[in-house]
Order: C-alpha cells, then sequence, then structure tokens
C-alpha cells in the first residue's frame, strides 16, 4: 500500500506489518465489524433470553412469561427481538448453529437443555420441551375438569342445571365454567384419526360413559355412534301408549269401534251394520214385549 493510504489506516486504529521488502498490509488478526456485529447480536439475544425468562427479576408484563425450561413458539418476540425464531434455530439439527458464551449462559440460567457438538460449538437440544406441550397439559386437564363437573363425577355442579345424563354427548354449545366443552366434545366425535382426546381426558370420558374409539395412529376420539341429549330429550316426548294399572282411563273396545264409526260416511255406516255387542234398534221393542208375557 502507498504511504498515504498506510497513514490514513493508521490513524483510524488498523494495525499494520510490515514485510521484508519494505511495503505494508493490514495485519490478519485485525478483527472484522461482521465479529463486532456478531457479538452485539449475542449480547442482545442474551439479553432478551433474560427478560423473557424474567432472570432479572420482577417483569412489568408476568403474563408474558415463559416458563422455566420451556422453548417458546416460533412466533415469540420481546423487545423487538425474534427470540423463538432465534431459539427454534438453535434447535434445529444444524451443527453450524451455536450460542455464543454470553448467550449459552443465558440459556442454562433460564433452564434450557444444551448440547456441544463435536466442533465444540453448543446450541439447544432438541429435546427441550416446547411451550405449546405445556399449554396442551392445561388444556387436557381443564377439558377433563369440565367433563367431571359437566356429568356430576365429582358431586358438584358449576350451574343450577342438572348433569348431563351418563353415556350422552350434550349440546354443541354446552359450556361448563367458561369451557367451551360441547364444541370440544363434537370435535372429538368427528370421524377423523387426527382428533384426539391427551389421557386425563380420556379417562373422564369413559367415566361419564361416552365410548371411546381408538386409531391406527393410536389417537382416542369420541365414538361418532354416541347419542346426543338431543335425541333423548325427542325419545321422552314422544307419548306412550296408557298400560292397564297406570290410572289412565280405559275405554271398552266396543266403544273404540263407535267412535270410529262416528266419523265414517253416513253411506258407509249403514253398509258396515251393527257392531258386535250392539242390537239392532227395532228389536228392542219387541224383546220388552217378550219379557212381559213371560212374567204373566
Amino acid at each position: 500500500m502507498s504511504p498515504e493510504e498506510a497513514a490514513a489506516l493508521t490513524s483510524v486504529g488498523i494495525p499494520l506489518r510490515r514485510h521484508s521488502n519494505g511495503s505494508h498490509s493490514i495485519e490478519p488478526s485485525t478483527p472484522k465489524m461482521s465479529q463486532l456485529a456478531h457479538q452485539v447480536s449475542d449480547s442482545v439475544y442474551a439479553r432478551a433470553i433474560s427478560t423473557a425468562y424474567g432472570l432479572d427479576g420482577p417483569s412489568q408484563d408476568p403474563d408474558a412469561l415463559i416458563p422455566y425450561g420451556f422453548r417458546p413458539s416460533a412466533s415469540y418476540t420481546v423487545a423487538d427481538v425474534r427470540l423463538g425464531k432465534r431459539m427454534a434455530s438453535l434447535a434445529s439439527q444444524n451443527t453450524e448453529s451455536r450460542a455464543s458464551p454470553e448467550e449459552a449462559a443465558a440459556l442454562t440460567r433460564a433452564g434450557i437443555l444444551l448440547r456441544t457438538h463435536p466442533n465444540g460449538s453448543v446450541s439447544i437440544d432438541p429435546a427441550a420441551p416446547k411451550l405449546s406441550g405445556l399449554t396442551q397439559q392445561f388444556s387436557d386437564s381443564i377439558f377433563a375438569d369440565a367433563v367431571r363437573t359437566a356429568y356430576g363425577l365429582d358431586g358438584q355442579s358449576a350451574t343450577d342445571q342438572a348433569p348431563i345424563t351418563h353415556g350422552y354427548l350434550p349440546s354443541s354449545s354446552a359450556e361448563v365454567r367458561g369451557v367451551k366443552l360441547g364444541q370440544r366434545m363434537f370435535h372429538l366425535s368427528e370421524v377423523r384419526a387426527s382428533v384426539r382426546a391427551g389421557p386425563e381426558e380420556s379417562a373422564a370420558l369413559t367415566e361419564a360413559g361416552i365410548p371411546l374409539v381408538r386409531h391406527p395412529n393410536g389417537n382416542l376420539s369420541i365414538d361418532p355412534a354416541t347419542p346426543r341429549v338431543s335425541q333423548l330429550d325427542q325419545r321422552s316426548a314422544v307419548p306412550s301408549r296408557p298400560q292397564a294399572g297406570t290410572g289412565a282411563t280405559q275405554l271398552p273396545d266396543n266403544a273404540h269401534a263407535g267412535a270410529a264409526r262416528a266419523f265414517l260416511p253416513q253411506e258407509s255406516r249403514k253398509r258396515s251394520g251393527p257392531s258386535a255387542g250392539e242390537q239392532p234398534a227395532r228389536n228392542t221393542g219387541t224383546a220388552a214385549s217378550t219379557n212381559r208375557k213371560r212374567r204373566h
């Protein structure tokens, strides 16, 4: 390089080396701007981890904190940092994804499992549980409790309404303690192998008399043939024929026959003649006269 160029580089702090022939060049060990940017990124990610897991003390938004030891979703963002995407990259099978020492220290403090690769780099262990798995566990427990409450299995009821009949599905609009149980059970009764009931929920459904089916992939769901409460209501709405001894008024057979004839056209009544157990009107006088002669 020229003497002027060498002087300018020296003035901005770039170290130079002098060769045996008297020429100058930049020292190869001079740090690059990309390394500085990477150091800044490492520091940013480390601070984002501390914020997301509440490692720096109480958070202004406790609901936004990630539970200790769980990975956030890939879309999770904190302090304008796409931490979820970064942690998903660190948990990939790509060994080139590595956490900086500062970042790895923050992840360890947050309870995130790490792995060390043969090349010495450190990344997140793919076995580290995801937050979605914890959310699913909460959902399973909530639905299971709702099933037990709705069918009166815990001895209590969320409302003044009677428990759902054992072995019947509720209406799709049924809610229990704010849980859309009817919609959930309707979803579980769809004929799809991807629909499954999590183990606690299945146990509660079985206790409630709801038949389950097992799919080839091992998933459990509600048998689509399970009757609904609406069908039970329809059955009870159909009047049954009164039986003897129930207190209902029983009519003799000839009364039923007479009532039926009353609705027949006049010509039909003439052709049908007297029914069994009835006497023609013209015989009434003759029979009475004969009886009087016999008494005399």
